[in-house]
């Protein structure tokens, strides 16, 4: 069972609204504004995300990784993040 947490960040004078979802230690963060993304945190490298892409032809989600320091917006969403 996930533990889930609601919260609203700012980005860009905009406001958005996320859940981070917590299970035994894994954390997942899902945009409103982009439900079909779930961003995955690592606490050991905040700044590094893993995405889970919307699934394959088999089902399979792929996952890509990328940094945060090139990316404003899941910046201020992690810094808001409760975690």
């Amino acid at each position: 069972m996930y533990d889930l947490h609601s919260f609203e960040f700012e980005h860009d004078e905009l406001t958005y609204s996320a859940t981070l979802q917590t299970k035994k230690g894994h954390h997942a963060l899902i945009i409103d504004a982009m439900p079909y993304l779930e961003f995955r945190i690592d606490l050991k490298e905040i700044d590094l995300i893993k995405v889970a892409l919307p699934s394959d032809k088999k089902g399979k989600r792929p996952l890509v990784s990328c940094s945060t320091e090139s990316n404003p917006f899941l910046t201020d969403a992690i810094a808001a993040a409760p975690l």
